[in-house]
């Protein structure tokens, strides 16, 4: 009887499971192609979202590599402390690049992730 128990506990929790959707995978560097989108593209006052006041980038490619350090040490966050309070890895991003407005830049993000496949 106890394992009867346990197989309709089993599969009562497959079912429910189907809502609990992985996040897709991207790229340090993916993920900075879009987020030169998001900061303003070639018309932002900081590339890439790079603060001049904290970090000094000269140029577009120089920013860009501070950009994915940044996201790299981010993942390395993530993955160490292992958020579960945070909907995955982009989710976790937007209220570490920009804490004020993160919902509308992580919606932006997936915007142009999805747009730069």
């Amino acid at each position: 009887m106890t394992t009867l128990k346990f197989v309709l506990m089993v599969g009562i929790l497959l079912l429910f499971s189907n809502n609990v959707r992985a996040e897709e995978y991207f790229s340090d560097q993916k993920i900075c192609n879009a987020i030169f989108f998001v900061e303003g593209g070639n018309n932002a006052n900081q590339l890439y979202g790079i603060n001049p006041k904290y970090v000094s980038c000269s140029d577009k490619n120089s920013c860009f590599n501070v950009c994915v350090k940044t996201v790299q040490k981010w993942r390395r966050v993530y993955n160490l402390k292992e958020h579960v309070h945070y909907k995955g890895f982009l989710t976790f991003l937007s209220y570490k690049y920009c804490p004020p407005n993160h919902n509308v830049w992580l919606k932006n993000l997936k915007f142009y992730l999805k747009k730069l496949k």
